[in-house]
């Protein structure tokens, strides 16, 4: 991208290592390969999510997802399921997840400092498996976005300086919302 209004453009990561430094050990193994305890607790806990998916030309797309806390469901270890809204019928992120599966979850609770961050792969699916148990806010949804997770982090604000973030507020503990290295 050239342009006359933006100067000094940075082109690599070295110099962004240059200007901000290196990440610590802390920060660069908070991720972990698989929904665990903390995860599920957090997800259970989330009325919100923002979907974030790319069609085959890498033309973004950042969807808000919201219902009654604990609204998208995990089956396991590895995948979660988010029922679909017909919404405005536009369906980007679901045309966007048939031509590139690569999709980025952000998990929040409103008044809690702290996230949770997952990536992965999606599929589109019929709800068939799910409707006889699974009706968020009394009605049926036709499909669900159903994922398997690559990668899951937390994230707290730089600026907590070991305040709580809000947690003890939610009925989450800084001990519970601290992702586990395994």
């Amino acid at each position: 991208m050239r342009s006359r209004v933006f100067s000094e453009i940075i082109h690599s990561a070295d110099e962004l290592v240059a200007l901000y430094g290196t990440p610590s050990n802390i920060v660069m193994n908070k991720t972990i390969g698989i929904l665990d305890g903390h995860c599920r607790y957090f997800i259970s806990r989330s009325p919100f999510v923002v979907i974030s998916t790319s069609d085959a030309a890498g033309h973004c797309d950042a969807s808000p997802r919201g219902d009654a806390a604990g609204f998208v469901h995990v089956l396991d270890d590895r995948h979660l399921v988010i029922p679909e809204r017909p919404g405005n019928r536009r369906f980007d992120s679901l045309t966007n997840i048939m031509a590139n599966p690569h999709i980025g979850l952000l998990f929040i609770i409103p008044g809690l400092e702290v996230t949770l961050r997952i990536n992965g792969q999606a599929v589109i699916m019929k709800i068939r498996l799910y409707w006889r148990r699974w009706r968020p806010s009394g009605r049926f949804r036709l499909l669900v976005s159903a994922l398997r997770c690559q990668n899951a982090s937390s994230i707290a604000p730089n600026r907590s300086n070991g305040r709580d973030c809000g947690m003890l507020r939610h009925g989450l503990s800084k001990k519970r919302c601290r992702i586990r290295i395994r």
